[in-house]
């Protein structure tokens, strides 16, 4: 069955590679999935998409949308 989840995902963003200084940020997204693994990965993808250049990823599902 699928549900609809509230995923959040915390990044880190380097200015420049050799750099230590980084840029904190969150971002929210509603996604439709019927497994962790998909949810996962949806949430990657939606990620790494609307932000190329950042270096880490965190997921975090907060909770089930009803």
């Amino acid at each position: 069955m699928v549900y609809t989840y509230e995923v959040f995902v915390d990044m880190k963003e380097y200015e420049d590679p050799k750099s230590s200084d980084a840029r904190l940020h969150s971002v929210r997204y509603e996604i439709d999935a019927d497994t962790k693994r998909t949810l996962d990965a949806i949430a990657r993808h939606c990620a790494t998409t609307d932000y190329p250049n950042v270096s880490e990823y965190d997921i975090r599902v907060t909770r089930r949308l009803p």
